[in-house]
């Protein structure tokens, strides 16, 4: 029910440009052409007027953009609801990447199964960072302010410390504790994926500490090795100590956190809310068991 085709012509609507589109859903140009190439062989008409200024919607592509999303959403509310009748459970569809791991998922669902055995729970793993599957109803992360994370609702459990990450040939690496001075010295990395503010009490901070640093808006493979080559010290939250195997989490005098929990749609379904209401249980301090747990 999932159509690729469909999703990649939404995309190249919205940024005009075959090239931004491929870097946005991480793939070639030449991949995202195929795709709009055998949609408009598929359907019989032109999406695109492409020209030298770049790419325009005809009118049979705004009328297909209009419509296409909300085709899309309920053909993932199918193919769910499909998985549901063949497993003869509701499920709970949790969305994954990376850095979105199911760190504390699995021993959550655990602590819940024993009373209720209704439900199932799948893994829907993302194409790719910026966009969580659609039909993800959970996802478990940090909150940062990513792009996908606008639209969903917020249950947070704690906040995950900042760290310092560094190569293990750096000159802080033998160290067990980075202060300010440290950093001071050598200045830090850190990412800003927020629109909405998330990271202005760590740029406030450090302005006051008159640290130096530089900060990115997304997270790519080549941070770490540019963090390696030039000596730089990454900062980044403790709970990512299971996927930045190349670097050295050494906790930091910096005074900065931020929240772990799970996001979920509005209007959870009947099984997730209510796996929603016993976490809130847990973290609330509520639990009858008194079983936290924790990264």
């Amino acid at each position: 029910m999932y159509n690729r085709q469909l999703c990649t012509f939404l995309k190249v609507a919205e940024l005009e440009s075959f090239s931004k589109a491929g870097e946005c859903l991480y793939i070639s140009a030449s991949a995202v052409i195929q795709q709009i190439n055998a949609l408009e062989r598929d359907l019989g008409v032109t999406l695109f007027r492409r020209s030298r200024r770049g790419l325009r919607l005809t009118a049979a592509g705004e009328y297909l953009a209009a419509e296409a999303q909300e085709f899309i959403q309920r053909g993932d509310q199918i193919r769910s609801r499909l998985l549901e009748l063949d497993s003869q459970k509701p499920c709970i569809v949790v969305g994954t990447t990376m850095e979105e791991k199911c760190r504390l998922l699995y021993d959550l669902w655990i602590l819940f199964t024993p009373g209720n055995t209704r439900y199932d729970i799948r893994l829907e793993v993302a194409s790719n960072r910026l966009e969580m599957p659609r039909q993800a109803q959970l996802v478990e992360s940090i909150k940062d302010g990513a792009a996908w994370q606008r639209g969903w609702q917020f249950l947070e459990f704690f906040k995950s410390p900042l760290c310092c990450g560094v190569v293990k040939d750096h000159p802080l690496a033998g160290k067990r504790f980075i202060t300010m001075q440290d950093l001071r010295e050598r200045g830090i990395v850190f990412l800003d994926r927020s629109a909405n503010g998330e990271s202005k009490p760590l740029r406030e901070h450090l302005l006051r500490e008159a640290i130096p640093f530089e900060s990115r808006p997304e997270w790519t493979g080549s941070l770490v090795w540019e963090c390696s080559i030039q000596k730089r010290v990454l900062v980044v939250p403790a709970c990512w100590n299971d996927i930045l195997v190349d670097l050295l989490l050494i906790p930091c005098e910096l005074d900065a956190s931020v929240p772990y929990g799970f996001f979920y749609r509005d209007n959870p379904s009947a099984p997730l809310a209510e796996f929603l209401d016993f976490v809130r249980d847990i973290y609330n301090g509520t639990n009858p068991d008194t079983i936290i747990p924790t990264l």
